[in-house]
Parts: structure tokens; C-alpha cells; sequence
């Protein structure tokens, strides 16, 4: 799925298209736990490991982006553990207890 070097609003549209035709799964389902409003114009699904530096960072700096837009944004996390003990496509061990809190955080 490219972009062209300028991509208008319906370049986007239908990547977005493509990729739900794609998914066996709803990335954004109503009934998912999310922070601000289900009906919010724009929604964000961050995939992230609890483990993981870099991941940690990213929230700090998008909870930061997102003040001042409350009302207005939804907010979804998807857990995505860096580790190939649960996750297919990571090829070797990562972060050795990624597995476990991903699954605890859902409790």
C-alpha cells in the first residue's frame, strides 16, 4: 500500500479501505476500552509493549500531543508484546515478561 509524495484526503480514504478489506479484526471496536468520546472524529489505536523503552516514551509524548483536545479524540490501546513467546511475529525473545503483563493489564 504506497502513498503518493503528496497524498490527498482520498489517498488516505482508500488505504483505509484496503486495509479493513485486509483485517480479520476490528482494530476499533465500540465496546473496546478507550479514553474520550466513541463518537470522537478521530480515533487512535496505539499498539505497544509495556516493556519497552521506546514504547514508554511515545506515550508520555502523545498524552502530552493529546491535551487540549479533549472532546475530540478517542484514544484506544492495543497491547502489542515485543516478545515471540506471544507474538508470531516477533522472531526471538525481547522483553521476557512482555507476555505476561500484556495479559494482566487486561484483567
Amino acid at each position: 500500500l504506497l502513498l503518493p509524495p503528496t497524498p490527498s484526503s482520498a489517498d488516505f480514504e482508500r488505504i483505509a479501505r484496503e486495509l479493513d478489506a485486509r483485517r480479520s479484526f476490528s482494530l476499533v471496536d465500540r465496546d473496546r476500552p478507550s479514553i474520550g468520546p466513541k463518537d470522537a472524529p478521530v480515533t487512535i489505536v496505539k499498539f505497544s509493549d509495556f516493556q519497552c523503552p521506546a514504547c514508554q516514551r511515545g506515550a508520555v509524548a502523545l498524552h502530552r500531543a493529546l491535551e487540549g483536545f479533549e472532546g475530540k479524540v478517542r484514544f484506544v490501546f492495543r497491547n502489542f508484546p515485543l516478545d515471540a513467546a506471544c507474538n508470531r511475529l516477533i522472531q526471538r525473545p525481547m522483553h521476557e515478561h512482555a507476555c505476561e503483563v500484556a495479559r494482566v493489564s487486561l484483567c
